[in-house]
C-alpha cells in the first residue's frame, strides 16, 4: 500500500497482508503516519477497490476516535476507475519506492552476497526505509516532503540498510545480565521518535544509540539469512526464551548516534 500527502509530498508504504479489515497492522499503521502529519482536515482518496475503501473506512473511524491531534474533518473520497490523472500523486510514489526498495535490496545482497527471495522478510522492511528516505532526502521545487511538514531539514546519522551494527539496549540498566551492547541489523529509523530500529536473535528493538563496527564485521551472508522477523512480527511468540541471549558482538566498534 502506498500513501501520499498532496499537500506535503510525504510517502506512507507498507506491505499488505490481507485485503480489507483484517490488517490491523497497516489500520494502525496508516492512522499514526496521518496523525504525524497534523492536518485538521483531511480526504481520504481510495481507489473504487471494495477490499481498499472498507480498510480507509476503518482508517477514518480509528482517527475519529483518536487524540486532540486527530483531524477535526475526514472526508472519504473515491478516484473514477483507471483515473491516473486523480491517482497521479500516489502512481509517481508508488514508483519511487519501488524504485529505492530495489536499490536497497539490491545492496544488500550485492555486499553480503546473499540471494535475497521475493518473499524474503527484507522486502517489507525496504520498502518501509524507502518511502521514509524518498521523505526526508527527495526534493521537489527546492524542498523535501519532511521539510514541508516539519520546517526544517532532516540532519541525523544514518546507517546503511542491513549493515550488522553494535546497538545500545534500552533497558540495560534493567537486565544486567544481558551486555549494554548487542550484535544488530539496521533496518531504518522510526518515524515518530528517529530512534533506530534494529533487528536482533531475540527481535526487533529501537534504541537511541548504533555504534558501526569494522567494515570486515558488517556484512555476512548468515545474518541475512537469519533475519526472520517482519514490522507486524517483530518479537518470538510467548515472549524471549528463558535462556535465549543476543549473541556475541565482534570487536572494533566505533561511536555513531546520539
Amino acid at each position: 500500500m502506498i500513501a501520499v500527502d498532496r499537500s506535503t509530498g510525504s510517502i506512507f508504504a507498507t506491505v499488505v497482508r490481507a485485503k480489507g479489515v483484517k490488517d490491523a497492522y497497516t489500520q494502525a499503521a496508516l492512522t499514526a503516519w496521518i496523525l504525524d502529519l497534523g492536518h485538521r482536515v483531511v480526504t481520504l482518496q481510495t481507489d473504487a477497490e471494495t477490499a481498499l475503501t472498507g480498510m480507509v473506512e476503518h482508517v477514518r473511524n480509528r482517527l475519529a476516535a483518536g487524540s486532540n491531534a486527530a483531524p477535526t474533518t475526514i472526508h472519504l473520497q473515491c478516484a473514477p476507475i483507471e483515473s491516473h490523472q486523480s491517482n497521479g500523486a500516489a502512481e509517481r510514489g508508488a514508483q519511487t519506492v519501488r524504485a529505492l526498495a530495489r536499490t536497497l535490496v539490491r545492496h544488500l545482497a550485492l555486499k553480503t552476497g546473499a540471494t535475497i527471495e521475493k518473499t524474503s522478510p527484507w522486502w517489507p522492511w525496504a520498502i518501509r526505509h524507502a518511502a521514509w528516505l524518498a521523505t526526508r532526502f527527495q526534493l521537489r521545487e527546492g524542498r523535501t516532503a519532511y521539510e514541508r511538514c516539519k520546517n526544517k531539514k532532516y540532519q541525523q546519522g544514518l546507517v546503511a540498510f542491513g549493515e550488522m551494527v553494535a546497538a545500545h539496549r534500552r533497558e540495560a540498566h534493567l537486565r544486567k545480565s544481558d551486555p549494554p551492547l548487542i550484535p544488530a541489523l539496521w533496518l531504518g529509523k522510526n518515524s515518530f521518535t528517529d530512534e533506530h530500529v534494529v533487528a536482533t536473535k531475540l527481535g526487533v528493538m529501537r534504541c537511541r544509540t548504533v555504534n558501526r563496527l569494522l567494515p570486515a564485521a558488517q556484512w555476512a551472508p548468515e545474518n541475512v539469512d537469519q533475519m526472520t522477523w517482519t514490522p507486524w512480527d517483530d518479537r518470538p511468540k510467548g515472549g524471549r526464551p528463558a535462556k535465549a541471549s543476543y549473541g556475541a558482538l565482534p570487536r572494533g566498534a566505533s561511536a555513531l548516534g546520539s
